[in-house]
């Protein structure tokens, strides 16, 4: 799946991607779910893209549904590519993934989070869309950047909602105090990671889908991960920052071939020795821009 790196016009820079999505203790022990509820996808074509999704666990069928959204939209940016926001670019996504469970049949649910990142060559950057929760982290000329979207009640809006009322007046009963549910974003740059969090925190409507833009000249990573990057615990409950996991998961010691799924697993047998196991099921996806290829292969666009 991993696609070739791409060198956009304008310069000597080399875009690559990979991605891996692992299931979490909390499925083993539960012996209730046989499937990972995140999936990723990634690619070169129509643009370098990454995209993450995370299946709700209480809904039915969502690992599959979370599979059927990915692949709605990357079908959705190849349509629209560059012009397109947030929650269009859902709302289209989970229009043509309903397509597909309505001839699949058997109430397979969409109800998952949404996470892209594409390449837009004629600007030189990266968008990136946060549709639900998910992590975003990135390394530029100014240090380490990071994006944290939660929810106050941890019961993201899915973008499945938004097609469905019957979805949103169900999730409207449940938090009937409205501005009580909140997307919350935590969002900062620091120069290293040691250095004093300078994170700032907003509060927005329940259904605000966040979207950032990175120049692509001075980054240096992209990495887009579910909430499970968040669930790393040990035997007494305590867990690890995002941030020190996603510097963790970057810190990459070989950049050729299967980057991103080398170190992750790496990373996990690191935290594992020092009794830290990933509770949630996760689904994570990179960038790596670069000056030269390690690669025979490259798609010049």
């Amino acid at each position: 799946m991993r696609g070739s790196p791409s060198v956009p016009p304008g310069g000597e820079m080399i875009i690559t991607n990979d991605g891996i999505y692992l299931q979490g203790n909390k499925s083993v022990i539960a012996n209730k779910v046989k499937e990972c509820e995140d999936y990723v996808l990634y690619g070169q074509e129509p643009v370098p893209y990454l995209i993450v999704c995370d299946g709700c666990g209480s809904s039915f069928r969502s690992a599959l549904g979370a599979r059927l959204l990915a692949h709605a939209a990357l079908k959705t940016l190849t349509q629209f590519q560059f012009r397109i926001d947030p929650h269009t670019f859902a709302n289209e996504a989970v229009k043509r993934a309903k397509f597909s469970t309505e001839l699949i049949g058997d109430g397979i649910s969409l109800d998952a989070t949404l996470l892209l990142a594409y390449y837009s060559a004629h600007e030189r950057a990266f968008h990136i869309f946060v549709c639900g929760d998910g992590y975003v982290q990135w390394k530029d000329s100014r240090g380490l950047g990071f994006l944290d979207v939660s929810y106050t009640t941890n019961a993201p809006y899915y973008p499945s909602y938004s097609i469905d009322p019957r979805s949103t007046e169900k999730y409207l009963l449940d938090f009937p105090d409205t501005e009580s549910v909140r997307t919350r974003v935590s969002a900062g740059q620091v120069k290293f990671l040691s250095a004093k969090m300078q994170a700032e925190t907003y509060a927005h409507a329940f259904n605000y889908y966040p979207q950032i833009k990175i120049d692509a000249d001075s980054c240096k990573y992209i990495l887009l991960s579910t909430d499970g990057i968040s669930q790393f615990r040990n035997s007494t409950l305590k867990t690890h920052s995002v941030e020190w996991i996603g510097d963790k998961f970057t810190a990459f010691k070989n950049t050729s071939g299967e980057f991103l799924k080398r170190r992750v697993n790496r990373a996990k047998k690191e935290l594992l020795k020092d009794g830290y196991d990933h509770y949630d099921d996760l689904g994570v996806a990179c960038f790596l821009i670069t000056e030269e290829s390690n690669e025979e292969s490259v798609c010049r666009e």
